[in-house]
């Protein structure tokens, strides 16, 4: 069996990606932070400080403004001189302790690696799941910042093994690179991965990292806001602010005001994606679901009005829950070489895809490049809208092209009647299943074979030259073994009163044919196919115009084969 997706297909349209490290990949910031108040606590009661000095504690308020994201040298230098004490920077090879910026800072990496070996450090869950997909991907990361001590953290951690490379401030010092906001550090690490700024992401938490990044021309600077910075980062260039780095779907393309793109797949954010690709007119609402399926994919359809009332026990209590039903499955459609697997039961790779939701003409378009295992590929196209004109009406286009072959492709459509409540948090209290099968016939039959066709209300919106060529689909080519079938009995039409006479039941039904009219061709298209055919009732019948709808099951006579 093949994989679908394949790691190409779940690819994001950037050829690397770039972590700040304090508070976007690990939770150090809470360890530097103790470590610089506790440095700054002895510091600012120093005799050496002024008299007059504001000697207030360290501040989160000041961490972030002086510290966070500058190496620690200058770190220092920046929190004194707000206080209005002068420090000198001093010189790299200054001892712990010696009254400089670099002896300063020593000294506090000091306390840092003592509450680092005493506290230990963690990942952020959302960071680590984002670095697993991208070594699926084969994506490459580097992690950029000022701090000395990055080799520890990450083993701390256990994550030293996701990055290709590893920036520290001490090979920024060597290189004599800037720090933050400069942009130097973020531009050495995508030389060293071999990518172009524009072709990279950055991910900051800081006012400072993200101006470097968006000073370094990346492609997508994405600001974290763990401390309610929003604004800050928005205002420094950030292209998007989000509460954690789990949130971001790569996939997603930034360009037309007017195109939702996302190219590439990926599970953690597949429905996400299908929820913001929704289309609706008012009556109904249909998910961006992939027609062929899938682990990660929820069709769901939602219709206006349509609610179900379920009552469930609670804690000794009952409840009574309203919940909006998912209609029956409208877009299943899978596809297959002659004699190979189904698409959606891994018979085809996925090489490439890519969605465009087309906000201005509400279009929903995907393109995919698919591959068999005998390496034949297949581009397939497929667009989707939901009409204004016909609210009850939702049109799949799927056009299927052979790069560089030819030959005969499979393909099946139909509709899921299966489906459930499922896409919920935690499971419901109530039922998750509201739909109920009300077209079996009330005899030992009701439980259809699995070979079997059910059409219920169908016939009436074909033209009348068109049921030739659907008699043909259905019993001749498809030839299930047992076909339920049902149509309106116009007869029945005269016993409501706001139906005018003449008139059919729907705009849309071509025909409704009186119970002689019915079993006339259903008795004729069993005759010439095959079949026997035996007429129901469905629902209460009237003594003179018998039931509103009727229905005719037929099965194969005596075994008959096509």
């Amino acid at each position: 069996m093949i994989a679908s997706p394949t790691a190409a297909a779940a690819k994001p349209p950037f050829d690397a990606v770039i972590f700040d490290l304090d508070g976007v990949v690990t939770n150090t910031a809470l360890v530097h932070h103790a470590a610089w108040k506790d440095a700054f606590d002895r510091i600012l009661q120093d005799p050496r400080i002024p008299s007059g000095t504001n000697r207030a504690p360290l501040s989160r308020s000041d961490y972030l403004t002086f510290i966070d994201g500058m190496p620690r040298e200058e770190g220092v230098v920046r929190f004194l001189a707000s206080r209005g004490v002068h420090l000198e920077i001093g010189q790299e090879t200054d001892e712990a302790g010696t009254w400089t910026g670099f002896g300063l800072g020593r000294w506090k990496n000091a306390l840092f690696l003592e509450h680092l070996q005493r506290d230990g450090v963690q990942s952020y869950p959302g960071t680590l799941q984002l670095l697993q997909r991208l070594a699926r991907a084969e994506v490459p990361t580097a992690v950029v910042t000022s701090s000395r001590n990055a080799a520890s953290v990450l083993a701390a951690a256990g994550i030293q093994g996701f990055f290709t490379v590893v920036l520290d401030g001490a090979a920024a010092a060597r290189l004599g690179l800037q720090g933050k906001p400069a942009p130097d550090a973020f531009l050495e690490a995508a030389a060293r991965l071999g990518v172009a700024p524009s072709h990279a992401v950055v991910i900051e938490d800081s006012a400072a990292g993200v101006e470097a990044g968006r000073r370094g021309g990346f492609g997508l600077v994405v600001g974290i806001d763990r401390t309610g910075n929003r604004r800050q980062l928005e205002a420094a260039g950030a292209g998007t602010v989000l509460n954690d780095v789990g949130e971001l779907d790569l996939g997603q393309v930034i360009g037309n005001a007017w195109h939702l793109v996302f190219e590439g797949f990926d599970a953690a954010h597949e429905g996400h994606r299908e929820a913001l690709t929704t289309l609706g007119n008012g009556y109904m609402g249909v998910r961006g679901a992939a027609p062929e399926g899938g682990p990660f994919s929820y069709a769901g359809m939602y219709l206006a009005g349509v609610y179900n009332r379920v009552r469930a026990k609670s804690a000794d209590e009952m409840l009574l829950e309203e919940h909006m039903v998912n209609a029956p499955d409208c877009l299943p459609l899978d596809l297959r070489l002659p004699g190979r697997q189904w698409w959606s039961e891994g018979g085809m790779a996925v090489v490439r895809e890519r969605r465009v939701l087309d906000l201005k003409r509400a279009v929903l378009e995907r393109r995919l490049l698919l591959e068999g295992p005998d390496r034949r590929r297949l581009e397939v196209v497929q667009t989707r809208f939901a009409s204004m004109a016909e609210p009850h009406l939702l049109a799949l286009q799927t056009v299927i092209t052979a790069l560089g072959w030819s030959g005969a492709v499979e393909v099946r459509s139909g509709i899921n009647a299966g489906v459930r409540n499922a896409n919920l948090p935690e499971r419901a209290q109530g039922s998750d299943v509201h739909l109920a099968d009300r077209t079996a016939p009330p005899c030992p039959d009701q439980d259809l074979p699995p070979d079997a066709a059910s059409v219920v209300e169908v016939v009436e919106h074909l033209d009348p030259p068109r049921l030739r060529a659907f008699e043909r689909v259905l019993f001749e080519f498809a030839r299930p073994g047992t076909v339920v079938l049902t149509t309106p009995n116009r007869e029945f039409n005269v016993t409501w009163e706001t139906l005018p006479a003449g008139k059919f039941r729907h705009p849309d039904h071509r025909f409704e044919w009186t119970r002689q009219e019915f079993r006339a061709w259903a008795t004729g298209v069993a005759g010439r196919f095959g079949y026997e055919v035996r007429f129901l009732p469905v629902g209460p019948e009237h003594p003179e115009y018998g039931p509103p709808t009727q229905m005719g099951v037929f099965r194969k006579a005596g075994g008959a084969e096509g």
